[in-house]
């Protein structure tokens, strides 16, 4: 059954019934009141998606990430999903794979109307001017440059405050694992800024900042003990790297922690897995993404000014930083 059958029924035109359909005030009340009856006898029901798409409101909003295989971006996209389905809205992930075609194809999804908006989680560095004049959020990887909607901690508070603790310790070595994006700068400074706050000097030969995997973190690692660098703490950019390391030192005969106290960060599920438990940065994110959904939806419902939320990191401390630690 279409709209021409309900036109047919009650003798108007399509694009009278339409017009109920979508509730445009131009259309008298007992002429709105037949087609509703109708509709009632005929058992009719809109195809919503259709109706949605002509209006430019399809209640879906493209999810970004760069793959799905990353774990730090489940409880994030659960977030979003939770918001998200409170409001009527669906989600659709889409991968970029950090590749700039891929960018482009999506952002033009939207600009034909396909979707109402789109959260990037963690985009790339140049990714945002690809969608600049969309309506968007960033969760995670945000900056103050950006003119845009942000949901994010403050990374390099977070690790300062990781840092921080590790001298607290009585470490006197803190060598860094790092990440060539966004936050991962951001981090570095944190960690710079807490040696030097500390009177510790800072080792440029003790920092890696090109680390983004597993084996990155462990090869890294490897590269600094083969320096001569044997770093009584380490404080890595995410899990994943301080994983790797965890790895290295143990292929090494290096203790954790009583030769080195290492420290990750996003607080992965794999972290209180690991043996020894790895101590950690924890990002709320779940509330993460429900507030960068929470924030798209003022744009898309109310021309919201955009603004950049930060929300609360917080120190997990485990094994890998004092034995006995809580898990």
């Amino acid at each position: 059954m279409t709209i021409k059958t309900v036109a047919e029924y009650t003798k108007l035109s399509v694009a009278t019934v339409s017009r109920v359909l979508n509730d445009d005030g131009c259309v008298d009340e007992r002429t709105r009141e037949k087609v509703k009856n109708a509709i009632k006898e005929l058992g009719y029901v809109p195809n919503l998606l259709g109706r949605n798409l002509r209006r430019g409101n399809t209640k879906l909003v493209y999810v970004l990430l760069s793959s799905v295989v990353n774990p730090f971006f489940a409880e994030i996209v659960q977030g979003i999903e939770d918001a998200a389905g409170e409001t009527g809205y669906r989600i659709m992930l889409g991968e970029t794979y950090d590749n700039p075609a891929r960018y482009v194809m999506l952002s033009d999804a939207v600009r034909n109307n396909l979707a109402d908006g789109i959260i990037l989680l963690s985009p790339a560095r140049g990714a945002i001017e690809y969608f600049s004049d969309l309506p968007v959020a960033v969760c995670c990887e945000s900056h103050p440059s950006y003119t845009c909607m942000q949901s994010d901690i403050d990374n390099e508070k977070a690790a300062a405050d990781a840092v921080k603790y590790l001298i607290g310790l009585g470490r006197k070595t803190v060598a860094f694992l790092g990440a060539n994006h966004v936050s991962g700068f951001e981090r570095e400074r944190g960690y710079r800024r807490a040696l030097l706050e500390a009177g510790l000097d800072v080792n440029e030969r003790a920092m890696m900042p090109d680390c983004v995997s597993y084996e990155n973190g462990r090869a890294a690692t490897l590269e600094l003990m083969e320096r001569g660098i044997r770093p009584d703490a380490l404080f890595t950019c995410s899990d994943i790297i301080a994983m790797g390391a965890l790895r290295a030192f143990e292929e090494s005969g290096v203790r954790v922690p009583e030769d080195v106290a290492v420290m990750g960060f996003d607080d992965l599920i794999y972290s209180k897995m690991h043996s020894p438990a790895l101590s950690t940065v924890r990002q709320p994110c779940r509330e993460m993404g429900r507030t960068a959904f929470g924030l798209l939806d003022g744009v898309l419902n109310g021309g919201a000014t955009p603004k950049r939320t930060v929300l609360r990191h917080e120190l997990i401390i485990r094994e890998s930083t004092e034995s006995g630690a809580g898990k």
